[in-house]
């Protein structure tokens, strides 16, 4: 049937050449709501292709998006990059993406992340200081200034441990290095279910967001949100000119350190380790950007748009 508006997203790939087609036959409008940007991120995850094909495919998605209604942006970075490839500014909403409802429920289940057997973790009775890292790990997130970070305070500061949660296969290398070098601050949760969220995530003392240079504008972590979403300080393993570099620049809620970096990014783990002013100042600067990336915020933004 002939809907209102057709809102195509970018998983698939090229989703937004059928999302236009259909518009025109059914005569709806079309907005494209990109959270990933393809193809032009393909290569960044691995995906080799021909220069050829690469541009094929490109300059097939850029006509699709050039004739949609509007297209939604999670980012500034992604906005300037979707502007520097042709798309025209007018087009463009840039509407930020946000954390599970269940981080901002006032009355959360409070018994704790499950191990994946059915038996709670109990982490916030673990007495060690626990840098989380809470989602998928692929192609596009920085992985090696990450294996540095546990390597070195594995052996310099054993009250500090790194947890990771997601799925099992998104870590297999991350559980290769601890194998390898016997590493016992390092340990994996399964995904959690909805009801146990709001407990992982306030069980982290300093949450981990992490993405290659060369996804900038092409990607925004959504864990960000969930950081924030939780009031912890946040360390984002990223460039300086993308969406979370932006936040915590703008909210103080934590530091952004250079992939090319990882001394810094031992350095950073360790400050927030001994220096409370800063954990708190990070603290609060999360707490002042929860409110601003509350999702009611960015569903205000949506309703606007479509009507």
């Amino acid at each position: 049937p002939r809907h209102d508006v057709i809102v195509t997203m970018t998983d698939p790939p090229m989703l937004v050449s059928v999302g236009w087609l259909l518009s025109r036959l059914k005569g709806s409008r079309h907005v494209h709501w990109i959270h990933d940007l393809y193809p032009d991120l393909l290569p960044v995850l691995g995906y080799t292709t021909g220069p050829k094909t690469q541009s094929f495919f490109r300059g097939l998605s850029r006509r699709a998006m050039k004739r949609a209604d509007k297209i939604i942006s999670i980012g500034r970075c992604m906005t300037k990059h979707l502007k520097h490839t042709g798309i025209e500014t007018a087009k463009i909403e840039t509407i930020p993406n946000w954390a599970n409802q269940e981080l901002y429920n006032e009355k959360p289940d409070r018994s704790g992340a499950t191990s994946g057997d059915g038996q709670d973790t109990k982490l916030q009775a673990d007495p060690r200081f626990r840098i989380l890292y809470a989602g998928n790990f692929s192609s596009a997130h920085a992985m090696s200034p990450l294996l540095k970070a546990i390597h070195v305070l594995n052996k310099t500061n054993p009250e500090i441990e790194f947890v990771f949660a997601g799925q099992p296969e998104n870590f297999d290398r991350l559980i290769k290095e601890r194998d390898k070098h016997g590493w016992s601050n390092l340990r994996f949760l399964p995904p959690q279910p909805v009801k146990k969220l709001r407990a992982l995530m306030k069980s982290g003392d300093v949450h981990l967001i992490s993405m290659k240079t060369a996804a900038k504008g092409m990607m925004v972590p959504c864990k960000f949100y969930s950081a924030l979403a939780a009031h912890r300080p946040c360390i984002f393993v990223g460039p300086h000119e993308s969406e979370p570099a932006f936040v915590v620049k703008d909210t103080n809620c934590g530091l952004t350190i250079a992939p090319e970096d990882p001394q810094a990014l031992v350095e950073a783990i360790q400050r927030f380790r001994h220096e409370p002013d800063l954990w708190f100042a990070g603290q609060e600067g999360a707490k002042k950007a929860a409110e601003l990336y509350a999702p009611v915020n960015s569903l205000k933004k949506f309703e606007t748009l479509l009507h």
